[in-house]
């Protein structure tokens, strides 16, 4: 199923999909098996899903069509 859904989607919608499963794996040992959380992981996390954000914002603000005036 994962294959069929993977050649129906854009491939970077699929890289940013791909950051899920560590996202959850990362609250997963956090939340439920207390690891211990780091200044430094915290702020690795921050860097990473903004690094994802400011992609995604740009990919969804290149694609849309221009307003031409004339």
């Amino acid at each position: 199923m994962f294959a069929a859904a993977a050649r129906r989607m854009r491939y970077t919608t699929l890289g940013l999909l791909q950051y899920i499963a560590p996202t959850l794996q990362f609250a997963q040992a956090v939340l439920l098996f207390g690891e211990p959380l780091k200044p430094v992981h915290i702020v690795t996390f921050a860097l990473i899903w903004t690094g994802c954000a400011l992609y995604a914002f740009d990919s969804v603000r290149g694609s849309r069509t221009p307003v031409t005036v004339e």
